[in-house]
Order: structure tokens, then C-alpha cells, then sequence
């Protein structure tokens, strides 16, 4: 079993933070055309970022190849105007739209196997943002010299209350090789009070990753979007400094623009 599966749980772990949320409406009244009144993901888990944007009335879309996750997505956005697709971030098919913006924030696309994948999706969300719309894209970037070997904590959560329990994640780095383009993540979850919960859950797995090269050339071979913004993650109210050495979790805005023929 995966944390994943478990769509209360991921829910109360990752609700957006004050200052994040405030971040992305401060990014999409700066880079947008025009004020936004709709917003897609298209890897929304259990929609808790499409979930403030619909109780401010605006139209929300998401996507997620979990049953479990659109299932729960699709009970809590049930009184808003909202689409909960399943299916592959490579292959979106929402039957409204366009959008005027998409999100997806958590790195998820680390989770596709290679660039040809990537390209794949970064087309398939051109196609449902309509012109001079953005994404906000979290990507994680890797521009080291050689293997690190060596663990490093990424985030450890305070006890956080589920039902009549209460459950703590901890993430973990355990190596990172440019050559590979993989960063190995291990993760460990911990409940307490919750009977249909393993009180003890541990799982690994491998995140594509980016140098600045990478990442652009996907944009260029993807086509239809200009790269406007990097903000680092990693920082104190997420400054653009692009991709300037030594970033890692970082944000990139995309607009979309029209594709050549």
C-alpha cells in the first residue's frame, strides 16, 4: 500500500499553507493577462488546491490516474463547478475548458519515466490552457557534479489530526545522480487512533529530475509555451532568481503561446 491510497489522509498532510496559497494568487495576478476565473490540475490527488479556488467561484478541473483520489476530489467539489477526470497526465481529456490557468505544484511530474513523456504532457496541458494562459509547474532540479550518496531530510510534518487519530509523514533523500536524472525518495508514515490505517507505512521511490538544459529542452521540443518566471522554492517568498546554481525545488511559469506549424 502507498500513502496514495489513502486520500483522507494525503488530504490533511498537504492542504496548501497561508503563504504558499498566497504565493500562487500573487503569481497568477502578476503573469496572467487578464483576471482568471478558471484553474485545472492535472495531477490533482485529492483536489486540495483545486478546492479554495472553487469556494472563491471559480471553474476547476482535475485529473489523476488514482481512482481513490478523483473519487474523494469529486465528493468534496461537488457543490462547485468542477470536472474530475481519471486518466494519465500524458493524455488529459477534460470536455470543458480552455483554462485560463493550470497548476501542478508537488513535482508530480517527476513521477513520468523520461523527457519524450514529459513533452507529452506539457502538450497535452497546452492543449486545454487557453492562449496566454500559464502553468505553474513544480519541478525538482539537479545540476551536481557527481552521485550524492548521503541521506538528507526533505520534510518532517507535526502530528496531524484525522478523524478521532492523528498520523506524521516524514520524507527523506537518500540519493540524487545527475547521470541518471534520479533523485531516490523514501517516505514514512506513522498513525496513531485509526483502524483502517497501517500504523506504520514505508515506501520508496524514484523522481525524474531536471538540469536547466533538460528542462528547456523539453520546453522546446514540447512547443506552444514561453518560460516567464523560476521561483525557488527553497527560499523565503519564492524569489525568481531562474535557474541559477545551486536551486533544486523550484517553480517555473509557463505561458501559452501558439504552437508553430
Amino acid at each position: 500500500m502507498s500513502l496514495y491510497d489513502y486520500p483522507e489522509l494525503y488530504a490533511a498532510l498537504f492542504a496548501p499553507d497561508p503563504e504558499m496559497w498566497d504565493g500562487v494568487r500573487g503569481w497568477l495576478g502578476r503573469y496572467l493577462d487578464e483576471p482568471p476565473r478558471s484553474i485545472l490540475d492535472p495531477a490533482c490527488g485529492p483536489g486540495n488546491w483545486l478546492l479554495p479556488f472553487a469556494e472563491r467561484g471559480w471553474r476547476v478541473g482535475g485529473n489523476d490516474r488514482n481512482p481513490a483520489m478523483c473519487a474523494y476530489a469529486r465528493q468534496i467539489l461537488a457543490p462547485f463547478d468542477a470536472e474530475i477526470t481519471q486518466g494519465d497526465m500524458r493524455e488529459l481529456a477534460f470536455g470543458s475548458g480552455p483554462f485560463d490557468a493550470a497548476i501542478n505544484l508537488d513535482a508530480s511530474v517527476g513521477h513520468l519515466p523520461n523527457d519524450d513523456a514529459v513533452i507529452r504532457h506539457l502538450r497535452s496541458v497546452h492543449a486545454h490552457v487557453r492562449l496566454g494562459g500559464i502553468y505553474l509547474l513544480g519541478i525538482t532540479v539537479l545540476d551536481l557534479p557527481r552521485r550524492q550518496e548521503w541521506p538528507e531530510a526533505l520534510f518532517e510534518s507535526d502530528p496531524v489530526a484525522v478523524g478521532q487519530g492523528t498520523v506524521t509523514v516524514k520524507y527523506t533523500s537518500l540519493w540524487r545522480d545527475p547521470a541518471l536524472r534520479r533523485e531516490r525518495i523514501a517516505l514514512e508514515l506513522h498513525s496513531r487512533g485509526l483502524p483502517t490505517v497501517p500504523s506504520g507505512l514505508h515506501e520508496q521511490y524514484d523522481l525524474l529530475t531536471f538540469a536547466p538544459a533538460d528542462f528547456r529542452r523539453c520546453l522546446a521540443q514540447a512547443g506552444g509555451w514561453h518560460l516567464l518566471a523560476v521561483h525557488d522554492m527553497t527560499l523565503d517568498d519564492f524569489p525568481d532568481h531562474g535557474f541559477h546554481p545551486g536551486c533544486r525545488g523550484v517553480t517555473v511559469v509557463l505561458r501559452a503561446v501558439g504552437v508553430k506549424g
